[in-house]
């Protein structure tokens, strides 16, 4: 366990901040059989199935045998099968490529594992008695959205692409990059039960604690929008313009016309809003006064000419 960590409390922080339909997995890619760490007996039809097992609240540690049933798993965790199905690699790849769903020019370009691990120890975060490798967060696309973002504050965001095919790569990547979104895939979603609104955020362990303070102030950030923003003239404080000089015509004379989204149920042209309508333009009226707000804070004034390109 790094010095002076606390997986709980992390875990906690950051479930307070995003809402997480189950646990995080720690995943520990180790030297040694873990001691106080139960070993899992059977079998899992994929390496990412201990993912499920640890998210459902279980912890436990495998060792490179385990990980056989997957030819495309042990691969990117640089497990070699045993003689008697190392062609399975062969085979199940020669399965993809009949049916298109990967190229054979991509499979150099699947990252691994820079060493076979002599244990993968498992558990959900806050119960995790070893130092974590990497993190998987199963969650929807905006909880998503928040830790990337938050990684990206933390100077820890890999700029990368949210990656696909095959989930378990998402892995070795995260240790080289930082961070990764994940799409998961097929399998992987068959295997994990992870929804179809739903995807992975990975992180390195040692960059946790970093996440969880980043992520504070992400979501103060993000939660400002719903707050009422300081008034400005010509704006009546329920979401619409008023009390603003008739718009000029052609001619340069007034028309006589005041666009009120608050206390009208007309829009110009003639036509009548529905309450819908008249719901999403107070929206954007609001998100225009708080970005308004927000430039002046950071000393930009809105009457400034913007650079031309």
């Amino acid at each position: 366990m790094v010095s002076g960590t606390s997986w709980h409390a992390l875990e906690q922080r950051i479930s307070n901040a995003v809402k997480l339909p189950r646990h995080p997995v720690a995943v520990g890619f180790l030297d040694a059989a873990p001691s106080g760490l139960e070993q899992f007996q059977g079998t899992e039809p994929s390496g990412c199935s201990f993912w499920q097992l640890a998210g459902g609240g279980k912890s436990l540690f495998t060792i490179p045998e385990n990980h056989f049933n997957c030819a495309v798993g042990a691969y990117t965790h640089n497990i070699p099968l045993c003689p008697t199905r190392e062609k399975e690699t062969e085979q199940t790849l020669k399965i993809m490529f009949d049916l298109g769903y990967v190229k054979p020019e991509e499979v150099p370009q699947i990252p691994q594992l820079s060493k076979t691990p002599a244990a993968i120890a498992y558990a959900p975060l806050g119960d995790a008695s070893f130092t974590p490798g990497a993190i998987l967060f199963a969650c929807k696309p905006s909880g998503a959205m928040l830790l990337n973002e938050a990684a990206s504050r933390a100077e820890i965001g890999s700029g990368a692409p949210a990656l696909g095919r095959p989930t378990c790569m998402a892995l070795p990547s995260t240790l080289q990059a930082g961070s990764i979104v994940s799409l998961g895939c097929i399998g992987n979603r068959v295997y994990t039960g992870l929804g179809e609104d739903e995807l992975y955020f990975i992180v390195r362990g040692k960059d946790l604690a970093a996440l969880a303070d980043a992520l504070e102030a992400i979501t103060g950030a993000n939660s400002n929008p719903s707050e009422k923003p300081p008034e400005e003239p010509g704006l009546n404080g329920r979401g619409g313009v008023s009390e603003m000089p008739p718009l000029p015509t052609a001619t340069g004379q007034p028309s006589g016309a005041v666009l009120s989204l608050a206390g009208s149920d007309h829009l110009p042209g003639g036509g009548t809003s529905s309450s819908e309508s008249k719901t999403r333009l107070r929206r954007c009226m609001l998100r225009r006064r708080v970005f308004t707000s927000s430039l002046r804070g950071h000393g930009f004034d809105k009457t400034a000419s913007m650079p031309r390109s």
